[in-house]
């Protein structure tokens, strides 16, 4: 079984919940670019605004959890690293679990609405489109 989710989608619900725009593009059937702007209020120069992008890879999938990894520099990924290990202390770390360098680990079962479709399907696999993401799975 395959579900299909455009990017557009994806994009439109982060900002409902988020109110930030990000972009999404896949760079290969692995890995998907997500990008956002940031902008920063520096003395006498004014507001700066940057694109900042992060790739983030599905490394394998082992039951409920997807183990990805991800680079976006090395500002990019201490800025991320950072988070998670403010998330550490959070109910937040039930669902996302830091590894090794940097690797993350997604426990979805963790989450309440997604624990509902795994019960009744296996995930099996996750590959990135031009304009999509296609989540493949067998019923249990």
């Amino acid at each position: 079984m395959k579900a299909t989710i455009e990017y557009s989608e994806i994009q439109s619900l982060v900002k409902s919940k988020t109110r930030r725009e990000i972009g999404l593009s896949a760079i290969d059937e692995r890995t998907v670019k997500a990008e956002a702007k940031v902008s920063v209020k520096v003395p006498f120069l004014g507001e700066i605004e940057k694109s900042v992008g992060v790739n983030v890879s599905v490394e394998k999938i082992e039951g409920n959890d997807v183990h990805l990894k991800y680079d976006g520099g090395m500002g990019t990924d201490m800025i991320i690293g950072g988070l998670l290990t403010f998330l550490s202390s959070s109910p937040a770390m039930k669902v996302v679990e830091k590894t090794q360098g940097n690797g993350i680990v997604v426990h979805l079962d963790e989450v309440k609405e997604a624990r509902k479709v795994l019960d009744l399907v296996e995930l099996t696999g996750i590959m990135f489109q031009e304009k999509c993401v296609t989540v493949e799975g067998r019923f249990r």
